[in-house]
């Protein structure tokens, strides 16, 4: 015989809305804080290559002073 079984939850409309907006809710709030982490990655990416592109920028002006 095949021993699989079947579970039946018995829930009210109202336990069923909940379980269904709770669901719905930590599904939206997943994605804004993915988006939200996204968003400061490329923040401090750019950050830190603005850091560098001021840096090359100084060393180029240095180098250039000396030169003369």
């Amino acid at each position: 015989m095949n021993k699989e079984k079947i579970e039946i939850k018995i829930e009210s409309q109202l336990e069923y809305y909940y379980r269904v907006i709770k669901e719905k809710f930590q599904f939206i709030v997943r994605v804004i804080f993915i988006i939200l982490a996204l968003i400061a990655v490329l923040y401090v990416g750019f950050y830190i290559v603005f850091f560098f592109i001021v840096l090359l920028g100084l060393n180029y002006l240095f180098k250039s002073i000396r030169s003369n």
